[in-house]
């Protein structure tokens, strides 16, 4: 079975992060991939996702990006930094945070 709704990106590359890329790759999924630490996304890219170097990138032309990064500041530098998801303006796609943050948190980088 294969997904020909679009690209999903995927930001941040721990445990649940790396594993939620692979099973999209395994399921014919086209992966965009963004870490921090760079070297993270090496086993992916090998795999056929395209590593990003900015969350900037890793989100252009993707149907929905997953946030699986560490802390509500994390989260913020991810979304609203100078090379994050939101810099240029709004991201069309969903935005899907499961990210170890409050609801509370999501509201609030949301703007609401």
């Amino acid at each position: 079975m294969t997904c020909t709704s679009g690209p999903v990106a995927v930001l941040g590359l721990g445990m649940m992060g790396i594993s939620l890329a692979g099973r999209l790759l395994d399921q014919g999924v086209q992966v965009r991939v963004w870490n921090r630490t760079a070297e993270r996304t090496e086993p992916l890219a090998k795999a056929g996702a395209f590593a990003a170097a900015r969350p900037i990138e890793a989100v252009e032309g993707t149907a929905a990006a997953i946030c699986t990064v560490a802390d509500g500041d994390a989260l913020s530098a991810v979304l609203r930094g100078p090379d994050g998801v939101l810099s240029g303006g709004s991201y069309p796609g969903a935005l899907i945070c499961a990210s170890t943050v409050s609801p509370d948190e999501v509201v609030r980088l949301a703007g609401n």
